[in-house]
């Protein structure tokens, strides 16, 4: 009788239930909760017979109040502008830089910097641009001074009604993550061959990537630049903090009802949630509809054999435009995280001074006697999401790996990147309560889950397909066994990558604001729930505490992730150069 070979259990078809059951039931679920709260079919927390007689009559009247405010109009514009505004300048900048740094050591120095750019939260971006563009920020004191009779200049484009601060906040983080999209497309496509085909046709490097690269990178972006607009259509934490004031956009107004102490104000809330989700939705039709014209436009210009032909001077200006809007976005993350540095060490920083004149570190102080609890929450939530998620990749990876075919996650990884939070956290929040398991640890630590999978999953992926299978069948037959191979030779091979992703994940998990107040019901709060409650106190010397904390931690992540493989495999340097040349691509 011959016996069956051991298989592992990633090599099950189970996994495609368990990412179902992970990220779709949660995101489902939770979609109903908010439907039927919007209907007014379930009403867990009011005991309101008018409204339950006028829900069951009439189930829209509960829309009326919602479309007769006067301020959604203007909401709705300012979310529809701001979202798409940012998402096509990180697009265009996207391609500029690419434009710029063509040579593959720049892209590798490009490549390596983006990860502390993007450890930093959203929330911290955006008190860090606060203390830079606000009335009395650094660079109105650095430009006007004390000409205005020693007063902070009546304007500003911080919380304006334009929404231009939100735009520039939402393009300083976006850009980076479309930057390191693209980087690892590069990787996976011909895009050196087509760059010298277009030149020997004589094609300028802007057109040759516009009309030869970028056709064979867009099907790898598509998904993160969709990503990129449903989260600039629907995000609370930058816009509660930098974007409009009063009226705010439609994400920032939802969140503000669902704050309310009137009960009463959530069931208009939820039905603005699906209103927001319905924007979003013709949004995401209106890009693909853009991407259709512009595949149109690309095979005319294509097929027409025009060439650019511009002066050389025009190249250079082009050239020092794009290099100077780089410094532009550079220099203002720096100054942004300078400037929250500097301002939770002052104790007296009075307008117009470039410097603070006096300096304390009480603040920080007060922050680690009172702050332990926010502290421990962050550090042990982002831990056990980086942990479980890295677990949960690697074993899916491992099956794609094994089958020799990719394990299509689809929509199912891609879905908790384009709903909007708002959309599925306050239904699932409510679902919970009458489960009885709200305000659990296991529940938040799921909800972290589905937003930490899919970017641990994409910063993992393309280093573990492409890894040499060789040197696991090399350990197989030295006699290792399936469990030695992997943890004695694949996974140390493999460990930069593996830390990366951890990093990445705990950055993403101590970015989470909605999910963290709504799932944890208040009873875990963290370093970033805290520093976005202190938005409306406009003390930057507290808020300059948090908000650096809050990106310390992730940058510290990064620090780690960046030279732990050096420092464990220094003592393998000139014994075995293959395998540490491998272990550090």
């Amino acid at each position: 009788m011959t016996r069956r070979p051991w298989r592992p259990c990633w090599q099950s078809a189970g996994l495609h239930s368990l990412a179902i059951l992970l990220l779709g039931v949660p995101l489902l679920l939770g979609l109903t909760g908010t439907v039927l709260l919007s209907l007014g079919s379930w009403q867990p927390f009011i005991n309101s017979s008018a409204i339950s007689s006028a829900a069951s009559s009439d189930p829209l009247s509960l829309w009326q109040p919602l479309l007769q405010l006067p301020a959604l109009p203007h909401a709705i514009l300012l979310s529809l502008t701001t979202g798409w505004a940012a998402t096509l300048l990180s697009l265009s900048l996207t391609l500029l830089i690419l434009m710029v740094l063509r040579s593959p050591r720049q892209l590798h120095w490009l490549q390596r910097w983006l990860a502390p750019i993007l450890a930093i939260p959203h929330a911290a971006m955006a008190f860090g641009l606060m203390a830079l563009l606000a009335p009395s920020g650094w660079l109105l004191r650095l430009l006007v001074g004390g000409r205005n009779g020693g007063l902070p200049p009546d304007w500003s484009w911080v919380q304006g009604s334009s929404g231009v601060s939100l735009i520039l906040a939402l393009v300083l983080k976006e850009t980076p993550f479309l930057l390191l999209m693209t980087l690892s497309a590069l990787a996976r496509t011909d895009a050196g061959k087509r760059s010298q085909l277009a030149a020997t046709l004589g094609y300028p490097p802007g057109q040759a990537l516009l009309l030869l690269v970028w056709p064979a990178l867009y099907p790898a972006l598509r998904l993160p630049l969709l990503a990129v607009l449903a989260y600039g259509l629907s995000n609370v934490d930058m816009a509660a903090i930098i974007g409009p004031g009063n009226p705010p956009t439609l994400a920032v107004l939802i969140w503000r009802w669902l704050a309310d102490a009137d009960v009463q104000q959530w069931l208009p809330a939820s039905a603005a949630a699906l209103l927001l989700l319905a924007m979003m939705l013709l949004s995401l039709l209106v890009w693909l509809g853009l991407e259709q014209g512009g595949r149109w436009l690309l095979l005319r210009l294509t097929r027409s054999g025009w060439r650019w032909q511009w002066p050389a001077r025009w190249h250079k200006l082009g050239r020092y435009s794009a290099s100077l809007l780089i410094g532009l976005l550079v220099a203002s993350t720096v100054l942004a995280v300078l400037l929250l540095l500097c301002w939770s060490f002052s104790w007296r920083w009075p307008y117009p001074a470039l410097w603070p004149q006096s300096w304390t570190a009480q603040h920080w102080l007060s922050l680690w006697q009172a702050g332990s609890v926010l502290l421990g929450n962050s550090l042990l939530l982002g831990l056990a999401s980086a942990c479980c998620g890295l677990l949960l990749c690697v074993l899916w990876l491992e099956w794609s790996v094994h089958q020799q075919r990719p394990l299509y996650l689809g929509i199912w990884l891609w879905l908790p990147l384009l709903l909007p939070q708002l959309v599925y956290a306050f239904g699932l929040q409510w679902l919970l309560l009458r489960l009885g398991w709200d305000g659990q640890a296991l529940a938040l630590l799921w909800a972290h889950l589905l937003v930490v999978l899919p970017y641990m999953y994409l910063s993992l992926a393309d280093s573990y397909r492409g890894l040499d299978p060789r040197y696991q069948q090399q350990a197989r037959l030295l006699g290792m066994s399936y469990w030695q191979a992997l943890w004695r030779v694949k996974w140390p091979i493999l460990s930069p990558a593996l830390v990366t992703a951890l990093a990445v994940g705990f950055a993403v998990s101590n970015g989470q604001y909605l999910l963290t107040l709504y799932i944890g019901s208040g009873r875990f709060p963290t370093l970033t729930t805290e520093a976005v409650s202190l938005a409306s106190s406009w003390d930057m010397r507290v808020i300059g505490v948090y908000a650096f904390a809050q990106l310390s931690l992730p940058l510290l992540g990064f620090a780690l992730a960046l030279y732990w493989p050096k420092w464990r495999y220094a003592g393998l340097q000139g014994m075995q150069p293959d395998i540490v040349t491998a272990r550090h691509s």
